[in-house]
């Protein structure tokens, strides 16, 4: 009895399935119920023929879309198949990730921070102080009130109306005109003079040295990018610390001393490329242009161009001794002709100096001792007040972070000790010359400089201590820094 009721409701389900419309093509449980149907009626079949006729009837109905349908996936393809998709959505992951991103730093933006930092610093500075357009004070200090600016104004007078170049009578009684540019006016940028109204020169002193802190800046980056062989944003920071350095802030109203500063990088990187590209252009012209804009400042700046030059020729890899002799003789001879560049200003002032008492030469008897080694370490602090007196204490702040970086720089595998030997040592000269009185002598003309000593000095080890942190021969020694500007965009001072 209950056999028949199971047949009964089996045959009524049957019925009601084939009056139903056929399930569109896109729907999975077509081929579901095409693969029951084929089955469960054979089950059947077995147990009873009598239901033939309706599985004929009903087989024609599942079949015929069959035909247009994709065959149903097998579990071990479609195993498969979601593999391959998956591996495909991966390497698809990875070409986005590996694909070049926008990059929003590009290779100038370095020297352009280089440049722009230190100028809006100093307007800031200027705008606090109140000076002039941001109040009624003025940049002038100590010498530039007395020499500089009345200097300045006779210039500006000779060039707008046609006066002689070789002699005033507007200065004291009388005075030899042409000694006068070659020490305080010589800087080619000291003829845009001409452009300048009568009453704006002193806002032209103050915004040069404007400019000549952010171009200096800028030729300190340009020679880390040559000399380290990177467009890395980290260039800006070192250019920002050369611009910044405790030198120009004790020194930067000396306006005529601040060409041979911005000069100072271009002069090392042509030496570098006479030494190792035989290319003379750069060091000749740069040089030249730094004694024709101020000699006494070039007369240090040329001493260390003879200890870096054999320091490089120490660090050269051993090569013949034909191309040794062709640096000294292109070293020598190009040095020469940057003298004879400037020989135009440079003969008259000597001739004018012999008559003077700086004309005299008298070498210490003695060798003294002005500090120890340890408290010129105190002096890379930045709240150390500057020193423009007679204490003969050097101005050598120029950022924190180059004491750490200079660490680094000791015990950096990547660096050979030879140039570790070498460049350690030119800094150990150079705190010899801050304290012992033969060699701050010699480093000076073979004169005691007036109240300003170790002026240059501070700027030159300065310089090297700064080629010492960025050389790691081709990247920057602070290489962690350099990867903080490239993530952050320059975003991270100290």
């Amino acid at each position: 009895m209950e056999h028949d009721e199971i047949r009964q409701v089996s045959e009524e389900l049957e019925e009601l399935l084939g009056t139903l419309p056929p399930t569109p093509e896109s729907m999975e449980p077509r081929s579901e119920l095409a693969a029951s149907e084929s089955i469960e009626p054979r089950v059947e079949l077995a147990a009873s023929e009598s239901m033939e006729p309706k599985l004929e009837a009903v087989e024609p109905e599942s079949s015929e879309p069959e035909s247009s349908e994709p065959e149903s996936i097998e579990p071990g393809a479609l195993h498969s198949h979601l593999k391959s998709n998956k591996s495909q959505l991966y390497k698809s992951h990875e070409k986005r990730k590996l694909a070049p991103q926008k990059d929003y730093i590009r290779p100038t933006d370095g020297l352009l921070a280089a440049f722009f930092v230190p100028v809006v610093i100093m307007v800031i500075i200027f705008s606090q102080r109140g000076i002039f357009p941001f109040g009624e004070e003025s940049f002038l200090r100590t010498d530039m009130y007395h020499q500089y600016a009345p200097f300045f104004s006779e210039f500006q007078d000779k060039l707008t109306h046609g006066g002689s170049l070789l002699y005033s009578w507007n200065i004291g009684m009388g005075v030899n005109f042409s000694a006068l540019y070659a020490y305080y006016l010589a800087s080619p940028l000291n003829w845009l003079l001409i452009l300048c109204p009568k009453n704006l020169i002193i806002e032209f002193m103050t915004y040069s040295i404007v400019l000549k802190i952010g171009l200096s800046g800028l030729t300190f980056a340009y020679y880390l990018r040559k000399h380290c062989r990177t467009s890395d944003f980290g260039i800006a920071f070192f250019g920002i610390f050369y611009a910044l350095s405790g030198y120009m802030a004790a020194y930067s109203w000396n306006i005529m001393w601040l060409d041979c500063i911005l000069l100072f990088p271009l002069i090392v990187l042509g030496l570098e490329q006479l030494v190792k590209e035989k290319k003379c252009f750069l060091y000749g012209i740069c040089l030249g242009l730094s004694i024709l804009s101020n000699y006494y400042i070039s007369i240090m700046i040329c001493i260390f161009m003879v200890l870096y030059f054999i320091a490089l020729l120490i660090l050269e890899d051993r090569k013949p001794l034909r191309a040794y002799l062709r640096n000294v003789t292109d070293f020598t001879l190009y040095s020469l002709l940057a003298g004879g560049l400037s020989a135009v200003v440079l003969l008259p002032e000597i001739f004018a100096l012999q008559a003077t008492a700086s004309g005299d030469f008298n070498f210490p008897q003695t060798v003294t001792s002005y500090f120890s080694i340890f408290d010129m370490i105190a002096r890379h602090i930045g709240n150390i007040d500057i020193e423009i007196g007679l204490d003969h204490w050097p101005n050598l702040y120029c950022g924190v972070a180059v004491l750490l970086f200079f660490l680094l720089y000791l015990v950096c595998k990547k660096i050979p000790i030879k140039e570790k030997v070498v460049f350690c040592g030119l800094l150990l000269l150079f705190f010899a010359s801050f304290s012992v009185n033969t060699l701050n002598f010699i480093w000076h003309g073979f004169h005691y400089p007036n109240s300003l000593p170790c002026d240059l000095l501070s700027c030159l080890y300065v310089f090297a201590g700064h080629l010492v942190e960025a050389d790691l021969q081709g990247i920057l020694a602070c290489d962690c820094f350099c990867d903080l500007g490239r993530k952050t965009g320059g975003a991270g001072t100290f």
